[in-house]
Formats: structure tokens, C-alpha cells, sequence
């Protein structure tokens, strides 16, 4: 079960040869030490088979007042192969600590376990307020102070 993947193989072409002080050297294509899209396509392309299996799909809702934040952690999570599907702000912006939410009471084991590890919280199987939507997703994740403080 070894795979190969390849890095300056069409249509991926994630490094480049360059002269770095007169030494011929392998850079990223995104420039000198700008590594993150190579570990989005290697954390997707060799995704962990119980996460690929389940395929939870999971809404990041930002409860802090920190902007940005909620796109900041769903691409974070994008690039280690979590299905996000949605990210918003939540209807309040005053979460102290951080929120997961598991929607399918523990359905989905492996994704719930990953998430609690990422996130250093334990889910719960409700939703702290009931103005919340959580539409389809296996997963709502309300980011809290605590996230933005790290």
C-alpha cells in the first residue's frame, strides 16, 4: 500500500529548481519557504483512510470577535482533508471556549475523535443555542476565545 506522489509532476507543480548562493536547489513554486500549498495537496492526496471514509461534513461557525477567524481555521482544516462546507460568523461572537458539536452522536467516530484532538475540547451532542443551523453537517464547530488566543 505505498504511494507515490510527485511534486513537480503536471499538473502538479509544486517545486522548482532554483540557484540559491550559487548552490542549484528544489524551492516551493509559491517561493522560498512558502510550503503551504504542497501540505494541502500532500495532506489531501495521502488522507487518513477513516476521515476519507466517513467524509463528515462540517460547518465553522466564528464566536469570537476576532475577524477572519472562522476562514482561517476552515482552510486550516480544508488542508488536513476535513469536508467543510460552510463557515460563518455565529449569532453571538462571545464563545470563551471552543465548540464541537456532533450532530450525529458519534456516528462518526474517527472525525469526532480527530476534531476533539485538533481542537483539545470534548464534543457534545447539543447545540449551544438554538438559533444555530446546522443544516446537514455531521459537524458545527464555534470557534472560541480560546482559539483565537493561540
Amino acid at each position: 500500500n505505498i504511494v507515490s506522489i510527485g511534486l513537480a509532476d503536471p499538473p502538479n507543480n509544486y517545486v522548482k529548481t532554483a540557484n540559491v548562493g550559487g548552490l542549484s536547489v528544489v524551492i516551493p513554486t509559491a517561493g522560498n519557504g512558502n510550503y503551504k500549498a504542497i501540505h494541502h495537496y500532500i495532506r489531501n492526496t495521502l488522507k487518513d483512510s477513516y476521515m476519507k471514509r466517513e467524509n463528515a461534513s462540517v460547518i465553522v461557525l466564528n464566536g469570537t470577535s476576532r475577524s477572519g477567524l472562522g476562514n482561517t481555521k476552515a482552510d486550516e482544516l480544508k488542508s488536513y482533508g476535513y469536508n467543510v462546507v460552510k463557515v460563518e460568523n455565529a449569532p453571538t461572537r462571545n464563545y470563551s471556549k471552543t465548540v464541537i458539536v456532533d450532530m450525529r452522536r458519534g456516528d462518526k467516530k474517527y472525525t469526532r475523535n480527530y476534531l476533539e484532538k485538533r481542537f483539545k475540547v470534548m464534543a457534545t451532542n447539543n447545540l449551544p443555542d438554538a438559533t444555530i443551523n446546522p443544516e446537514t453537517a455531521d459537524f458545527v464547530i464555534i470557534l472560541g476565545n480560546d482559539i483565537s488566543s493561540r
